[in-house]
C-alpha cells in the first residue's frame, strides 16, 4: 500500500482512490475475498499511514508585470538605457 501511495502524484491521493486500489488490486493479489469501505480507507490514511487532508493549490504567483504603471515605468527605463547607448 505504501508503494502505491508513494507512486501517486502530490494531491491525488484520496480515500476513494485508495479504496479502489485496495479492493481491485491489493486484496485480490493476497487472495482475500473481502472489500474495505471508503471510511476505512480514510481512517487508514489518517491514523496508520500518516496522511492529512489538506487542500492543495497550484503554485501561481502574480508579479503584476502587465499593470499600466509597470508598463509605463518599464518604457521610461528602456528609453533612458537606450538613450545612453545611442550617443
Amino acid at each position: 500500500m505504501r508503494a502505491y501511495l508513494a507512486a501517486q502524484a502530490l494531491g491525488t491521493v484520496t480515500p476513494r482512490t485508495l479504496r479502489k486500489h485496495v479492493n481491485d488490486v491489493i486484496l485480490p493479489t493476497l487472495g482475500i475475498n473481502s472489500i474495505i469501505s471508503e471510511s476505512t480507507a480514510q481512517r487508514w490514511l489518517r491514523s496508520k499511514l500518516g496522511y492529512e487532508c489538506k487542500e492543495t493549490k497550484k503554485g501561481m504567483y502574480m508579479d503584476g508585470h502587465e499593470r499600466p504603471d509597470v508598463i509605463k515605468e518599464r518604457g521610461e527605463f528602456l528609453e533612458q538605457i537606450l538613450g545612453r547607448y545611442e550617443r
